[in-house]
Parts: C-alpha cells; structure tokens; sequence
C-alpha cells in the first residue's frame, strides 16, 4: 500500500472515466473564460490542461509535486507541459499566465504555506485565478489545510487578489449541468482578478461578495 495518498495508483484512477467530469468542466471553464495562456497548479496527470487545448487554448503548464507518479498517463495534448513545481514554497517560473487555476489542492499543503500558496498563484497570473479550496469537515484523500471560505478569500486578497462573484456564479451556471462533478467544484469555487483595480471598484467588489455571502450565495 502507498504511503502517499495521491501516488501512482491515485494518478491512474484520475485516466479513468471517474473523472471524465474534469474534462467537461475545463472546457466549459475555457470557452466562459477565453484564456490566451493558462497554468494549472497541482494539475496531476494533465487532464485539465489537455481539455483546454482541446477547447484551443494551446499555451498551456501544468505543475504538480507529483510528477515521478505520472509517466505514462499525460493525456497526448498535455505531453511535454507538466513539469515539477512545489506549491508550498515560492515559485519562479519567469513568465505570467493569463488564467492560473487550482482545484483541489490547497488544502492538502501545510498550513504555514496557505499565503505562498495564494501568492503563487497570483503572481503567476495576469488577469484571473480560478480556484478550489476546502472548507473545514471535507472529507477527501489526506486534507490537512482546511479553511473556511472567507478565510481563503481573505488569504487571496492579502496577495493581491480582487474576488469576482460575478465570473464565479457564471463559472458555477457552466459547470451545474455536469454529471458526475463534486458539489464541492461549486461550493469551493472562488474566482479572483489579478489585474490592478480602482479604490471604487475594489469597494463595490466587496460589497457585492458581502450580499451573495449573507445570501449564502458564496
């Protein structure tokens, strides 16, 4: 039996058809979100990234710690595009993309790393970050970082991240008909805006993430 719960027999399990559902929701994230370039951090066997070229955005990474647990199970249009990247620590990588998404994966890193967690990502990305993350009480493969959503949203901002409801319920209308997605892919969600925003519209942001929460939207 493995020591490490998301090793190579997890990897397999993520080419089969119990995840096909990951197929439909990055397509269906890449045609709403039209990104020139985008970086999956965490991506495991690739096959978020090998849907969105599918869907045509050909500028693709995929990064994961995991990547010895792999070989073998890339799907064709990732092949050459996952590399080794730890998440826990800075990264480096000496570009930005357009769209840097995570599902799954913060909550599985030590907890003193959740603000380079949210700094990676949002360093890394010129205009959206799309992510998932875990709130205390989740089940799942070996979670040791849960939060609570306001505190990961807290965690984003701190980096330099402006939360968008509006990008996120349009994320979740795309992904609801899905079968077989996790209700946690739409309860986890949170989209941010990486770009420089007014005192205004940061303002009003906050103010709208604060009515969908009282709504329990968010």
């Amino acid at each position: 039996m493995e020591d490490n719960p998301h090793g190579r027999e997890f990897m397999k399990r993520l080419a089969t058809e119990e995840f096909d559902w990951e197929d439909g929701c990055a397509h269906g994230l890449t045609r709403l979100l039209g990104p020139s370039s985008v970086l999956d951090a965490g991506c495991g066997i690739g096959r978020w990234i090998a849907a969105a070229v599918g869907t045509g955005c050909n500028d693709v990474l995929g990064i994961d710690t995991n990547v010895c647990n792999v070989i073998g199970l890339v799907p064709d249009k990732a092949k050459g595009k996952v590399v080794f990247g730890d998440l826990s620590k800075i990264l480096r990588l000496r570009r930005k993309f357009d769209c840097v998404w995570s599902f799954g994966v913060a909550e599985h890193l030590p907890p003193e790393s959740s603000l380079t967690f949210a700094l990676n990502l949002v360093n890394h990305s010129s205009r959206l970050v799309v992510v998932t993350a875990a709130p205390p009480r989740r089940g799942g493969v070996g979670p040791v970082n849960c939060k609570e959503k306001h505190e990961w949203i807290d965690m984003f901002q701190r980096a330099g991240g402006h939360p968008r409801t509006d990008l996120e319920l349009a994320v979740i209308s795309a992904w609801m008909p899905l079968t077989g997605r996790p209700d946690s892919m739409v309860k986890d969600l949170m989209v941010f805006d990486t770009r420089p925003v007014s005192p205004e519209l940061r303002r009003a942001s906050m103010e709208r993430t604060r009515m969908l929460a009282a709504k329990g939207l968010v």
